[in-house]
C-alpha cells in the first residue's frame, strides 16, 4: 500500500477547492493505514488543525442515531414496523419506526416534524426509559471509547472545536454555529472512526463490545438509513458541513474525512468521489465507478 497519492490530493484542496482545514483516517482491513490533516482551524487565531479537533456532522449524528434505535429494535424495547405515534405523541399514525430513521437520516432537521431530532431523540428516550444523552454515552460512545464525541458542547470542548467557513471565508460565531446545528454531532476524526469501524466489521469493536449483531448492521446499511451508494454492503454519505463517511464492509475499508468549511459549491463536491476513488487505488483494493453517490 502506498498512500502517496492520497497525500498529494490532500494537500491540493487548499488551492483547488479553497478548504482551510482538514482531518483524513483511512482504516483497511480493520487497521490504520493512513492519516492525514493540514491547515487552519481559525484565521483568527491561525492555529493549526490537530487530532484533537472536534467537529460539527450531520451526518455523523444521523448514524450513531439510528445505531441507537436499532440497539433498542434489537432489545426488544420496540420494533421497526411499529408505529411511532405508540411511543411519541403528536405523530402522523402512518409512521413506522422503519419510516422515521430513514426520514429522519435523509434530512436531519430540529423542527418538531414527525422526522426531526426532536422526535427520534423522544423516540429513543421513552423506549429506553432514560435521557437521550445518557443512552448514547453507556451504549455507544463509551463502550467504544469515543471520549471527544457527543451532542452537546462544554466550555472545554469549545476551546477545540473548529471554526465553521462558509464558502472557506468567513467564521461564525460560535453561540450562532451551536444554535443552527442543534441536533449535531460534536465529534473528533479519531472517535467517529472507532465507530465506523466497529460497523465494517459486522458490529463489533476491536475490543469485542457488539455494537450490533451482524444481521442488524445489513439491515441499517443496506435498508433502513438514507444511503448515498447503491453499492451492496457499503455506506457512503456526505454531510452538510462537509464531513465524508465510508463503510465499505466488503472491502473492509473505513474513512472519514472531517473539514471547517460548509456551504460547499458544485465544483467542491467533485473532491469526495476523487478522494473515494484515490484512497482505494493506495490500498490496493477494487473499486467501483458507477452508483457511488449521488456526486459521480
Amino acid at each position: 500500500m502506498d498512500y502517496s497519492k492520497l497525500n498529494k490530493f490532500l494537500k491540493s484542496l487548499k488551492d483547488k477547492y479553497n478548504i482551510p482545514g482538514y482531518d483524513c483516517c483511512v482504516y483497511y482491513d480493520h487497521r490504520y493505514v493512513f492519516r492525514h490533516r493540514t491547515g487552519i482551524t481559525g484565521t483568527e487565531s491561525g492555529k493549526r488543525v490537530s487530532t484533537k479537533d472536534l467537529y460539527f456532522t450531520q451526518s455523523g449524528a444521523k448514524l450513531i442515531i439510528a445505531v441507537a434505535v436499532m440497539q433498542l429494535a434489537e432489545r426488544y424495547k420496540l420494533c421497526i414496523n411499529d408505529k411511532v405515534c405508540d411511543y411519541v405523541d403528536g405523530i402522523d399514525p402512518s409512521v413506522t419506526v422503519r419510516d422515521m430513521i430513514r426520514g429522519f437520516s435523509a434530512n436531519l432537521q430540529d423542527d418538531e416534524g414527525d422526522y426531526s431530532f426532536s422526535s427520534i431523540k423522544k423516540l429513543i428516550e421513552n423506549t429506553a426509559g432514560m435521557p437521550f444523552a445518557d443512552f448514547i454515552r453507556d451504549n455507544i460512545t463509551s463502550p467504544l471509547k469515543m471520549t471527544k464525541t457527543s451532542f452537546e458542547v462544554d466550555e472545554k470542548a469549545a476551546g477545540i472545536l473548529s471554526n465553521q467557513y462558509a464558502g472557506g471565508n468567513h467564521g461564525e460565531d460560535l453561540k450562532r454555529v451551536l444554535e443552527e446545528n442543534l441536533g449535531y454531532l460534536i465529534t473528533s476524526v479519531d472517535d467517529f472512526i472507532l465507530l465506523c469501524e466497529a460497523l465494517c466489521a459486522g458490529g463489533t469493536s476491536k475490543r469485542s463490545y457488539r455494537l450490533l449483531s451482524e444481521y442488524s448492521v445489513d439491515l441499517l446499511i443496506g435498508e433502513l438509513i438514507y444511503n448515498e451508494t447503491e453499492k451492496p454492503g457499503a455506506y457512503v454519505t456526505v454531510g452538510y458541513n462537509g464531513t465524508l463517511i465510508i463503510i465499505d464492509i466488503k472491502r473492509k475499508i473505513s474513512i472519514v474525512y472531517a473539514q471547517h468549511a460548509k456551504k460547499l459549491d458544485t465544483k467542491q463536491l467533485e473532491m469526495y468521489p476523487e478522494l473515494r476513488k484515490i484512497a482505494y487505488e493506495c490500498t490496493g483494493v477494487d473499486t467501483w465507478s458507477r452508483g457511488y453517490n449521488v456526486f459521480g
